[in-house]
């Protein structure tokens, strides 16, 4: 029976290699699990392609693919041949990827191939794709190449390496590079090292000014790395930008998440002081800074992360979007000391609101909601007097969350008064209906 089971299987595979050989690119993309499973008797066999057919590129991807899925570690030096000789894009790219298989064992062959300029790019992103501290070395040196994704791509690799201070010096160099993609990978990656390095904090001076990138990428991740790093001198550095009226809607939002992350009480004061002071944010990224004509469909996603409500609303200008941001993460915070202060900032908004500002309305009432503090209670239950439907329906849905039991009660007893406003009575009779 096994002497069948290997004939079989001989048959089997002969079929599979026939078909890789001759059919269609459907056809050859089902015998890749086929062959696959037949695993190394399948090497010679696919290598015995490569040679008979030097011209078909589409059977080269393949043989690849497969070779890299099978993961012998004979085959990578012909993985390493096609890469550096394949004169089809797909094919060393399909053979870059391959070699990232073999993890530590294709880190040599790999450095071996960077002084191939034609396909240095995707060595480096072979190698990057390795999380092998030998990869360091070989990464660091081309951390100045003149081509900006290589750099790019090396710097991002680094940044998953805590422990060697040199990186660090080395993200932090890369912040003053002329091309945008490597600042954005170096201040991403000091992020990424913030919570590690003890020394995150003498870090802020550097990625302050990153801020003001004209690449609105660069500057949104300055502010999440600065939300990392979390201290005192990162915290004003994003009061600041918050407090500017010159700051792009969607530096704003992150500056926004990142003091609500942060979750520290001044963090949070940081935040009051933008809710309590007239937005600031009157132009946004269209109007001053390159590279950023979605500043509009930022608005949509920052206002649709904020307040998940299907419900017909006035629009939102893009001026009020970060406060409805801001409104939308404190309700997140965590700690009983951080969600006791963002249920005073909370109300506090919430007593002086603007009566056309309904959109906000509903972000404070489902804040509160989440935020389940008790002092939250009563100030909800007069915010069933609302005008608007779709802040009361806000206002029950909070009370429900905030503490289901009590609310119920609090609102029967208000019911009971007889001097309550009609509105409120109105707005009560409705929640106690929805219980």
């Amino acid at each position: 029976m096994g002497h069948g089971s290997s004939r079989a299987a001989s048959v089997n595979l002969e079929q599979a290699i026939a078909n890789l050989h001759s059919g269609d690119f459907h056809t050859r993309w089902e015998t890749v699990k086929p062959i696959e499973s037949q695993g190394a008797a399948a090497i010679a066999p696919l290598l015995h392609l490569l040679q008979t057919e030097p011209t078909d590129w589409e059977l080269h991807w393949f043989i690849a693919r497969l070779l890299g899925n099978i993961g012998h570690p004979s085959t990578i030096p012909t993985l390493i041949t096609l890469l550096t000789h394949s004169i089809h894009t797909d094919v060393t790219a399909m053979a870059a990827i391959a070699l990232t298989h073999f993890g530590e064992l294709a880190i040599a062959p790999l450095i071996d191939t960077l002084a191939h300029t034609p396909t240095r790019l995707l060595s480096v992103q072979a190698l990057a794709q390795i999380r092998h501290p030998d990869v360091v070395a070989p990464l660091i040196q081309v951390v100045q190449d003149p081509v900006a994704p290589i750099r790019a791509v090396a710097i991002e690799a680094l940044s998953h390496f805590h422990h060697d201070t040199a990186i660090a010096s080395l993200l932090l160099e890369a912040l003053q590079d002329q091309d945008a993609t490597v600042r954005q990978a170096a201040v991403m990656g000091l992020g990424f090292q913030a919570k590690s390095a003890p020394t995150a904090n003498h870090w802020v001076p550097q990625i302050q000014p990153l801020l003001w990138d004209l690449y609105p990428k660069v500057g949104q991740q300055a502010a999440i790395a600065l939300g990392r790093i979390g201290t005192e001198a990162a915290i004003a550095a994003l009061c600041h930008v918050l407090q500017s009226p010159h700051t792009p809607l969607g530096l704003q939002a992150e500056a926004v998440r990142a003091l609500a992350r942060i979750g520290t009480i001044s963090a949070l004061e940081g935040l009051q002081a933008y809710l309590t002071s007239p937005n600031p944010t009157s132009t946004d990224s269209t109007s001053t800074k390159p590279a950023s004509d979605q500043s509009n469909d930022q608005a949509a996603v920052i206002l649709d992360f904020a307040l998940p409500d299907s419900s017909p609303s006035p629009a939102v200008d893009s001026s009020s979007l970060g406060h409805l941001e801001a409104i939308a993460v404190l309700g997140r915070v965590e700690g009983h000391e951080a969600q006791v202060k963002a249920t005073e900032i909370l109300l506090e908004r919430l007593q002086t609101h603007d009566e056309q500002k309904i959109r906000e309305r509903q972000a404070i009432a489902l804040s509160l909601g989440q935020l389940e503090q008790l002092a939250a209670l009563e100030p909800l239950i007069h915010l069933l007097a609302d005008r608007q439907d779709s802040v009361r329906f806000h206002a029950i849905a909070a009370l429900k969350q905030l503490a289901p039991e009590l609310s119920k009660q609090r609102l029967e007893q208000f019911a009971q008064d007889s001097e309550l406003e009609p509105a409120l009575q109105s707005g009560i009779q409705i929640a106690l209906a929805e219980w």
